[in-house]
């Protein structure tokens, strides 16, 4: 969730969208108040140039992200710590993770 978060935020440097995503889809005060150097430091440490994808295919993603993690590392865990894990346990673990890659694209 950490890169896809830090993706958005290259995104919105790059596309100047700071409101997708948002509550109403309103930019926050502190977003377009940002001093120029602040701006400078985070285009310079993201490479933040050329193209980017869709600033809100990156929110929606990083919302289906959060959503769906937990629920993921505890099917894996519960796996793991099965006494004797089915034999299917990993395949039904790859398969949800291709799963997720498919519905997110």
């Amino acid at each position: 969730i950490g890169v896809l978060n830090l993706m958005t935020v290259r995104s919105r440097l790059i596309t100047g969208d700071v409101s997708s995503g948002k509550e109403g889809g309103v930019s926050q005060p502190a977003d377009l108040n940002m001093n120029a150097f602040s701006i400078a430091f985070f285009k310079t440490s993201l490479a933040a140039v050329g193209p980017s994808f869709s600033t809100q295919k990156l929110v929606q993603v990083v919302n289906n992200a959060k959503e769906n993690e937990p629920w993921f590392l505890g099917v894996a865990t519960a796996i793991a710590l099965a006494g004797n894990p089915p034999a299917w346990g990993a395949n039904g673990l790859y398969l949800y993770l291709a799963a997720r890659f498919g519905h997110m694209a």
